[in-house]
């Protein structure tokens, strides 16, 4: 059940994020491809965001 709650959630932002970029003047067909093609790597973006955090924050 946890499994199938995180894909609809994961569902949801992936439309949301196409409605986003509806909104900044994409058409639908070409934000669902964007969405659908996108190839992230997730470590690699937590490396710059903590790297970032570490930048700014006082230990």
């Amino acid at each position: 059940m946890l499994l199938f709650l995180s894909f609809l959630s994961f569902l949801s932002l992936l439309i949301d994020l196409i409605k986003q970029l509806e909104f900044e003047g994409f058409d639908n067909s070409d934000a669902a491809y964007a969405v659908e093609n996108i190839e992230i790597d997730w470590k690699e973006q937590a490396v710059k965001m903590a790297e970032n955090y570490l930048e700014y924050t006082a230990f």
